[in-house]
């Protein structure tokens, strides 16, 4: 997913619609004959069980539910091993759960799939298998239960989540540093501690979710505040999320602008420079240069390999007039690695700008990191990126940067770090390498959700964020949608909110 914002392909949305995921289904090992007869040759292997994926899947997507019954175990096996490798956890959830209608017994397989039914926010599923897989055998289980810990987490149970943390740390010397690091295990310990201090405390914040002409589809995200009546955002164009493959494919990304109007938010595609939709791809995830006389924006696509990959592009205004986005060049952009949510901040020098952006290319501490690459105006030239470091990367996964000038703080979402959650909102104070301890931001904005994209008005206190929490307290079962939600620093809890 990119990036971890329910963002869902539109050709997986229609696989999703033609083959019902159903609940309490598992996985396999996913060793193709395939596989096995190129395992001297991992690149050949690759390319052909990438183009067995893609042609069985097709016809799988044509023929709909029966087909996946007709395939042979290596098919469905291969399909799913093809589909975990270029990252898409709807498609490998498709033939997981097929392969657990087959082989229910399969233990591995079953906590591959509670794996993908995290991923895609199937929390019920996923503690539905999990619960099964450590009541099993506690002991040797260790795996099953830390994500256990991770599913009591997200709904806010935290002395439960508490408990299996403890004796996953317990007893971590059983399982490999890979598979659940212990310096991961000691920050969710001290986020569910976090999570039950909170429990007692008196939020003087109240946020609010925008009205449904902002949250109008299946997702919004990534706000650009404009000025306190206005901000571009990113959303799908229509609520009909999931299509039949039939369909010509459209771009589902689009921006859009909200309005303040007597009060109230209002939201209407976009069109004009330089928040151009394309008619090719996606399109979405941008931010102005602090100058104002370049967009940045963010555009995904699928590459030859079958993985979903984001590019940047750069909009320069030109005497009044805002030129065709074109995307930066290899030194940011990599056809193999996504380069997307950028942010840009003068730092030091005027003529030197910081452009921050999230990346899952080699060098990093590990999953998409924050990464920055140092823009000369004079030149035109961007240097090569570096790694924001230790201080705000983890071996989770950091994303939506936002850099705000007035007090030099970086604000991000993290997986990884002591959070109350899922993603938290954190800042540092700092610049490119060199970061104070993050912050945690704290409640009510962070929750036991995912919080992330947060942005600040440059002339007031409003603040916007994105968050999958559920509004008003209502659980909703499945795939929480993102929404953009507000709240103003200078309003106490119970205030008349006249700008929802």
């Amino acid at each position: 997913m990119e990036p971890y914002a329910g963002i869902r392909h539109r050709y997986i949305a229609g696989a999703k619609q033609q083959h019902k995921l159903v609940g309490n289904r598992n996985k396999c090992d996913l060793q193709t004959p395939v596989n096995r007869y190129y395992e001297k040759d991992d690149k050949m292997g690759k390319i052909l069980t990438t183009l067995l994926f893609l042609s069985l899947s097709v016809s799988a997507f044509a023929q709909g539910d029966n087909s996946l019954r007709q395939m042979k175990n290596w098919q469905i096996k291969g399909l799913a091993k093809s589909a975990l490798r270029i990252d898409d956890p709807f498609q490998a959830g498709l033939y997981l759960e097929e392969w657990h209608r087959r082989k229910p017994g399969d233990n591995k397989a079953s906590l591959e799939l509670a794996k993908v039914y995290l991923q895609i926010r199937e929390y019920e599923k996923a503690a539905s298998l999990l619960d099964k897989l450590y009541r099993q055998n506690p002991r040797q289980n260790l795996e099953a239960r830390y994500y256990m810990a991770v599913v009591n987490k997200y709904f806010g149970k935290y002395e439960e989540a508490l408990e299996h943390f403890e004796y996953v740390r317990l007893k971590h010397k059983r399982i490999p540093d890979r598979l659940i690091n212990r310096k991961r295990i000691e920050r969710e310990i001290e986020g569910c501690m976090m999570g039950i201090a909170a429990k007692d405390t008196t939020l003087n914040t109240e946020v609010f979710r925008l009205n449904e002409s902002v949250n109008h589809s299946d997702m919004s995200f990534s706000p650009i505040i404009i000025n306190d009546s206005s901000f571009i955002y990113g959303s799908t164009d229509t609520d009909k999320t999931f299509v039949e493959l039939s369909e010509a494919y459209k771009p589902s990304w689009k921006f859009f602008k909200a309005e303040k109007r007597e009060g109230k938010w209002t939201g209407q595609l976009e069109s004009s420079a330089p928040f151009k939709n394309s008619e090719l791809y996606d399109t979405g995830r941008g931010a102005l240069s602090p100058d104002g006389k370049r967009f940045y924006s963010t555009q995904c696509f699928i590459n030859d390999k079958g993985k979903r990959i984001c590019h940047i592009y750069v909009s320069f205004l030109e005497e009044g007039e805002w030129s065709e986005p074109q995307a930066l060049d290899k030194t940011i952009n990599n056809s193999r690695f996504t380069s997307s949510q950028p942010a840009a901040a003068n730092l030091f020098n005027p003529s030197l700008e910081v452009l921050y952006f999230v990346s899952d290319r080699p060098g990093g501490a590990g999953g998409k990191d924050i990464w920055f690459s140092v823009y000369d105006k004079n030149t035109n030239k961007y240097q090569k990126p570096e790694n924001a470091g230790v201080f705000i990367n983890t071996e989770g996964d950091e994303i939506s940067p936002y850099y705000d000038a007035s007090s030099g703080h970086l604000y991000f979402s993290s997986n990884s770090w002591p959070g109350y959650g899922g993603f938290d909102i954190f800042y540092a104070k700092g610049s490119m390498v060199s970061w104070d301890q993050p912050v945690n931001i704290g409640p009510p904005v962070n929750s036991p959700f995912d919080d992330f994209d947060y942005v600040k008005s440059g002339t007031s206190r409003f603040r916007l964020f994105v968050t999958n929490r559920p509004d008003k307290g209502e659980y909703s079962e499945g795939v929480p949608p993102d929404r953009i939600y507000g709240y103003d620093e200078d309003r106490a809890p119970g205030a008349t909110m006249q700008d929802r």
